[in-house]
């Protein structure tokens, strides 16, 4: 008798009397438990008897295959998950570029031996958008005595390679060689931030502040706030009028006056003068406006915000009078 009638357990699930035909290969009896079960044939496996049933010949399971006998079958009727398009990368893997940008992180510069300081104010000037927005639409193309020599270097040139640096860093790229390229740049333009240890030949450690007063100043010759023209004297450069953009969001106006207590009758004087800094040395542990409003409020940060303008300006004021 070529047909039987078998049992086959799947999981929780019991499906009897299922006609076999054993003249047929073993792959006809899998596609009947394919329409009952959704098991494509190729993720069965079946077991009778300790036996494993192949796809071409029932073997020595034949003489098992009797009415009322039982297969064991496994596998899944879920569709097998699709290999990622993209390998997995992990962390480790990753460039410092590709890490940034994974984890949402501004893009770093790469310190190139004692280049902290410039590093610092490079990322502390980066966050004014007003210094970015003008910076985009700021355009000098490089002449060609300076691609070919770098004493040539000019303050536009590193105005215009800050605004590269800048969007190279935005765009999440590889900055290594435009941050190198500034700071190529910055030493022939500011030269004495080139100055190299002897014995080293590294370079030499140079203060943060001073880079922030050299690239401000350079900035004050160069950029202008967009969308205002310049004005019709070129004298004043970009550091005068209300198109100077340094002037209008760093600078702080600063009005003396200058009276002879001793001669009243004397005129008094007043000077008005524009800075980018302001400077408070009151002691040798307040030296800026932030340590002398921390100093006035006990280094209590919930005191700034309960305090008005004037009256912390008058405090600040008294602990002048009394140094």
């Amino acid at each position: 008798m070529s047909t039987v009638k078998v049992n086959v357990k799947w999981g929780k699930k019991k499906y009897e009397k299922i006609e076999v035909d054993l003249a047929e290969p073993p792959a006809v009896f899998k596609s009947q438990l394919f329409s009952l079960t959704g098991v494509p044939p190729e993720r069965q496996r079946l077991m009778i008897g300790g036996l494993i049933l192949g796809d071409e010949e029932w073997s020595n399971t034949k003489s098992k295959v009797k009415n009322n006998a039982t297969f064991m079958m496994m596998g899944s009727a879920d569709s097998l998950p699709e290999a990622p398009k993209q390998k997995t990368k992990f962390l480790e893997d990753m460039t410092d570029t590709e890490a940034a940008a994974a984890l949402s992180l501004p893009t770093g510069i790469e310190n190139f031996g004692n280049t902290c300081y410039l590093n610092a104010t490079l990322q502390c000037l980066k966050v004014v958008p007003e210094l970015r927005s003008a910076l985009g639409s700021y355009h000098v193309p490089a002449t060609r005595a300076e691609l070919m020599d770098t004493d040539t270097a000019s303050p536009q040139s590193l105005t215009r390679d800050l605004k590269m640096l800048y969007l190279m860093m935005e765009s999440g790229q590889d900055i290594r060689i435009p941050s190198m390229l500034f700071l190529h740049t910055l030493h022939a333009v500011k030269p004495e931030f080139a100055h190299k240890d002897e014995k080293t030949g590294s370079y030499k450690q140079q203060d943060a502040h001073e880079c922030w007063s050299a690239m401000v100043n350079n900035l004050s010759e160069t950029l202008r706030v967009p969308g205002i023209p310049p004005p019709p004297s070129t004298n004043q450069g970009a550091t005068g009028g209300r198109n100077a953009f340094i002037k209008q969001y760093f600078g702080v106006e600063t009005k003396s006056t200058y009276k002879c207590e001793e001669c009243p009758d004397e005129p008094v004087t007043t000077e008005t003068e524009t800075s980018y800094q302001v400077s408070c040395f009151i002691a040798q542990d307040v030296k800026y406006m932030y340590t002398a409003m921390r100093k006035v409020s006990n280094g209590n940060d919930v005191y700034w915000n309960l305090r008005t303008r004037d009256t912390m300006a008058a405090e600040i004021l008294s602990l002048v009078e009394r140094s």
